[in-house]
Parts: C-alpha cells; structure tokens; sequence
C-alpha cells in the first residue's frame, strides 16, 4: 500500500449523438489507433514517464506535449490534466523547437487547478505534417506523490456543452487524433494505481442514465485488498459536471438543470486514489 496518494487517470471518448451513443476507450490510448498522435513526453527522460525521487519540492520539471505521425495542421487545442496537489503549471513555450514558426495563442489557461488548457494557431502557413513538438509545458514540484499526465480525448466534433478535448486542425477541418497519456512520480518505487472503466448500456439512447464501472481498476502494489487496494474514485464526465465515491461504479445521465439530454462528444475522465 503507498503511504501518500498515487493517482491516475484514463479518459475516453464519449459520443452523445441524437439517437445513441458510441464509446471509443483504451487504458492509456484514446480514440482511433489509426490516427495521428497527440501525447505526452520528456526529453530529459526519454519516457512519456517521468519518475525520479530526486524531483523534491521546489525543482522544475518539463512536460513536452507532441504530435507524431500527422497530417498537414495549421492549429491545435488540448486539455492536459494532473493531479494540483504535486504540480503547479508556471511557463508555457510554444516557440522554442515547436512545430509553429509564427504561433497566435488564442487561449492559454495554466490557472484552473488540475489542467493546462492550450489553443494555438499557426500564422501564415501549417506545419506541413510528420511529427513535431506542440508545446514545452513547465511545473513545480509542489508535493511528494503520483499524478497522471492526461490529455484529454480526441474529439473532432466536441458537444456545445463540452469542457474538454484534443485536437488538430486544417483550417476549418478537425484532424481526428489519438492521445497517449504519462505520468510524473516523485516516489521511490512507487508505481501508482492504474485507472480503467466500462459503461453500460455501451449502446444507450439518448438521455438514458449510464453505469460507468470502475472495478478494473486496481493499485499494482496491493491489488487484493477491498476494491483491489483503492480508497477513492473521481469522476469529471466532461459536461461540467463530476463526482466523487468511495465504490468503483456510478450512474450519470448527460441532462441540464432544465431537464433537456445532452449530446454530441465528451471526454469522461476517472482518477483513482489509493
């Protein structure tokens, strides 16, 4: 059992369409394997893991997000989420050895806590495609523990009521991509808990209440204990809406407070606490 809180987090894409829903969902991959990637990386680690006990309270590290295998871009927007309690979000680069010779930053949010959100266009001509760093993204190290490194899901055509997604663009034309995520440890030996989940019905109607079951998920140190060694489960399911359990399973319906269903594509992610 780790003695501080390991966390990690998987998301997938949740598509809310008018008549049904339709799930794309991989532990540590997103979306359509043979797209483009958008994920996670460190040059300094050469690991899209980064894990090293000598990173202690006060130290930098830098989180490179990259595009590989894509198609010609001339812009991109992504959320990458982390756990606040041993990250803080300080310096964004978008210029030094980026894909983007003449970047405009339409939004850069390093401010909500748990998430970078980043939105870039290329001024004057697109990258004219292969693979290419997107953005170097600085933290301190605020604390001693576990947090994923999240994007989060490819999603070409995300709900008006979505809060978060990843993708490429062309102009007016949305790449679909896959996203593969990291995570940072500070730990000795600390591996942290893996996060994975399912729904049913996995081919609901519109407005229907899902069950988003989280029981495969386990802690890799103690995975026989209740709940396979976890404590806490936190659910964002990307329509601004989230919750919290001590139980692996939840029910959620994508509703507004009028009481009209949701739909189009959502990110659902999960973060489990050992």
């Amino acid at each position: 059992m780790n003695r501080a809180p390991g966390r990690f987090s998987v998301i997938t894409l949740l598509s809310l369409v008018v008549f049904m829903i339709v799930i794309h969902y991989s532990p540590t991959v997103h979306a359509n394997p043979a797209s483009p990637v958008v994920g996670i990386w460190s040059g300094t680690y050469s690991s899209s893991v980064i894990s090293d006990p000598f990173l202690s309270v006060g130290t930098t590290v830098t989180v490179d997000v990259n595009a590989s295998s894509a198609p010609a871009f001339n812009g991109y927007d992504f959320t990458l989420f982390f756990d606040p309690n041993y990250l803080k979000p300080v310096f964004v680069d978008v210029i030094r050895g980026t894909a983007f010779p003449n970047p405009f930053v339409g939004v850069r949010d390093l401010a909500t806590p748990g998430r970078v959100r980043l939105a870039v266009v290329n001024l004057g001509s697109a990258f004219p495609g292969g693979s290419a760093t997107l953005a170097h993204i600085s933290f301190n190290v605020t604390g001693t523990g576990v947090s994923p490194l999240s994007l989060g899901a490819g999603t070409t055509h995300p709900s008006v009521w979505a809060q978060t997604w990843t993708e490429l663009v062309l102009g007016t034309s949305v790449i679909d991509v896959t996203t593969a995520d990291g995570y940072f440890s500070n730990l000795l030996g600390n591996p942290g808990p893996i996060a994975s989940f399912t729904l049913s019905p996995t081919l609901p109607i519109e407005g229907s209440s899902i069950i988003f079951d989280a029981s495969s998920s386990f802690d890799q140190d103690n995975n026989n204990g209740v709940n396979k060694g976890l404590r806490e489960y936190l659910w964002d399911f990307g329509d601004g809406t989230s919750d919290f359990t001590i139980y692996p399973a939840v029910i959620h319906s994508f509703s507004q407070i009028l009481g009209f269903n949701l739909y189009g594509n959502f990110s659902v992610r999960l973060t489990v606490v050992d």
